[in-house]
C-alpha cells in the first residue's frame, strides 16, 4: 500500500487548508476483499466515485465530497492498475467466510493442489461458465 497525503480546502472561497492522510493499493496484490468488491461494483455503475473512492484510499466521505473534481481525478489516476486485464497467477483473495464455513483459495500457480481436485474444480468451472447457475 502506498501512503497519500491530499491537501484541500473544506470551504472553497476561503484559503484555509486541510490535509488528510491515507492509503492506496499499487497492485493487484495489495487489494483486499472489500476493495476488490468496490471495483467490481465501480464496473457494474453501481458505485458513486466519492464511494469506490472512500474504499480504495481509506479516505473519509466527508473528506472526498470537500475536493474539487480535479483532486477526485487525480485520486483514481492513483489506481489506474485496475484497467490492467492481465491474467493473475495467484488469487487475490485468499480466505472467504461462507455460511460460517472457511474457503480458502490455492497456493500461487496451483501449487499443493492435487490432480483430482484440479480436474474436478475445472469441470465444475466450466459448467457455470456454460449455464452461470
Amino acid at each position: 500500500m502506498k501512503q497519500i497525503e491530499v491537501t484541500y480546502r473544506p470551504i472553497p472561497f476561503l484559503r484555509w487548508q486541510r490535509t488528510a492522510k491515507g492509503a492506496h493499493p499499487a497492485a493487484w496484490e495489495e487489494v483486499n476483499a472489500r476493495q476488490l468488491l468496490a471495483i467490481g461494483a465501480l464496473l457494474k455503475g453501481a458505485v458513486t466515485e466519492i464511494n469506490f473512492l472512500h474504499v480504495m484510499t481509506s479516505l473519509k466521505k466527508r473528506t472526498l465530497k470537500k475536493m474539487d473534481e480535479y483532486q477526485r481525478f487525480k485520486l483514481s489516476e492513483l489506481l489506474e492498475f485496475t484497467k490492467e486485464r492481465n491474467p493473475h497467477n495467484s488469487f487475490i483473495v485468499h480466505r472467504i467466510m461462507a455460511a460460517g464455513l472457511p474457503f480458502t483459495a490455492p497456493q500461487p500457480k496451483l501449487k499443493g493442489m492435487p490432480f483430482g481436485q484440479f480436474v474436478y474444480t475445472d469441470s465444475l468451472f466450466s459448467d457455470y461458465q456454460e449455464d452461470r447457475t
